[in-house]
Parts: structure tokens; C-alpha cells; sequence
């Protein structure tokens, strides 16, 4: 009984945390996306927040996958895991292709997008680190 009160507990913090981190995400790249539309440059607007996008689906798969490896055995976690980790990177391709075979998406932006969850992690620790706190309860 204590274990599946912990397991909610647990379970519900990174519901919160990852709410909040794919909040922030979209909002920077929606910022970043409008920034380059308003100079001009649309396929490296269009290109950043596709690959944004995708950022977010790709963490919230992460996050989602996790919970699903616990209480297995070994081989059942990590069957899970390598089923998740291949369909991720499938999804991560997507907006690869479509920027290597569109000319309406840039190609360069779009791959900063989808590095853009690891960004805001990254600037959340440095801005921790000066006691700024981007992420309310963390």
C-alpha cells in the first residue's frame, strides 16, 4: 500500500514537471519562432518551431515510457525501454525529412528545435545555480 501511494506521489511530481517544462519550451520557441518570422527569415521560424514541437512529443514519450518499465523484470524493462527508445528516435526523424525535403523549413533551425527540452533543462540549472528559479517547485 505505501509503495503505490509513493508511486502516485512520484508519478504525480513528474506530471507537474513536465507539464511546466513542455510549457516553457513551446512559449521560447514560440518566442524564437516569431523573432525570426518578424526579420523575415520564415523557413527558420517554421523550421524551429517544428522542431520544437516534436521536442515535446519526444519528452513526453520519455516521461510517459518510464513508468511503464517498473515492476518488471529485467528483460521486460528493458524490452520497454529499447521499443521506447526506437520509436522516439522514429519520431525524432520526422521533422528531419521534412526539413531535408521541404525547402519551406530550414534545416539548421529545425534541429536547434528539437534540442530545444534540453535547452530549457540546461538554462534551468545554470539559472538554479544563481538562485533564479525558472520552474517553480523545483
Amino acid at each position: 500500500m505505501e509503495k503505490k501511494t509513493a508511486l502516485r506521489s512520484i508519478s504525480n511530481s513528474t506530471r507537474q514537471l513536465r507539464e511546466r517544462l513542455c510549457g516553457i519550451t513551446l512559449f521560447m520557441g514560440a518566442l524564437i519562432s516569431i523573432g525570426a518570422f518578424s526579420i523575415g527569415n520564415i523557413p527558420v521560424s517554421k523550421g524551429f518551431m517544428l522542431g520544437t514541437c516534436f521536442s515535446v512529443i519526444n519528452f513526453i514519450l520519455l516521461s510517459a515510457s518510464l513508468p511503464l518499465s517498473l515492476g518488471k523484470d529485467r528483460k521486460g524493462a528493458s524490452a520497454v525501454y529499447l521499443g521506447s527508445i526506437f520509436l522516439r528516435y522514429g519520431i525524432l526523424a520526422i521533422p528531419i525529412i521534412i526539413a531535408i525535403k521541404s525547402t519551406q523549413f530550414d534545416l539548421v533551425s529545425t534541429i536547434c528545435g528539437i534540442f530545444s527540452i534540453q535547452i530549457v533543462l540546461i538554462l534551468h540549472l545554470i539559472l538554479k545555480s544563481l538562485k533564479i528559479n525558472l520552474i517553480k517547485g523545483m
